[in-house]
């Protein structure tokens, strides 16, 4: 076993019973208020068990040694340099981080569902420029849905911002 193998079990473990003790601490909130909208304990619930599942299971696999690494070389270019740290990734990253920092904004002046769908919309169209059509559907559809689903599903507060177009 190399110092990096048992780095890796090591910070995995360290994940594992911190994300058990996030969820601990999130079964302890309220799951909904008096008024029946979304407690503060809902997302932290969810998010919780998924950190759990996903934590046990990367453990697991790095254990029993079905991970990625077991099984080949990782992707690199001609110089032997890691996929992930080529610059044009880094680049992307760099963008993704920017764009989600100016979602912020977005949130609170144009409202929830003019945000989502311009910020949706701005991701497809710089990242997957070759399918308009697709970028076009899934930039509205899928922030509607989520629109509907938290703010009439879940009766969440959602920002209106300066334009409260939605009629309903």
């Amino acid at each position: 076993m190399t110092a990096i193998t048992s780095t890796k079990r090591l910070f995995l473990l360290v994940m594992l019973i911190g994300s058990a003790l996030y969820t601990a601490v999130a079964f302890d909130l309220q799951w909904t208020t008096t008024a029946g909208r979304i407690g503060p304990g809902f997302f932290p619930r969810i998010i919780g068990v998924l950190l759990v599942i996903t934590a046990g299971s990367a453990l697991i696999s790095e254990l029993t040694g079905r991970t990625a690494e077991s099984q080949g070389p990782q992707e690199q270019d001609p110089q032997g340099q890691d996929a992930a740290d080529q610059p044009a990734k880094i680049g992307d990253t760099l963008l993704m981080i920017g764009l989600i920092i100016a979602f912020v904004p977005l949130l609170l002046y144009l409202g929830a569902l003019i945000g989502m769908v311009l910020f949706t919309l701005i991701t497809l169209f710089l990242f997957n420029r070759g399918r308009p059509l697709l970028n076009v559907l899934l930039g509205v559809v899928f922030p509607l849905a989520l629109f509907l689903l938290f703010d009439r599903g879940l009766n969440a507060t959602l920002p209106p911002g300066a334009f409260d177009l939605v009629p309903f």
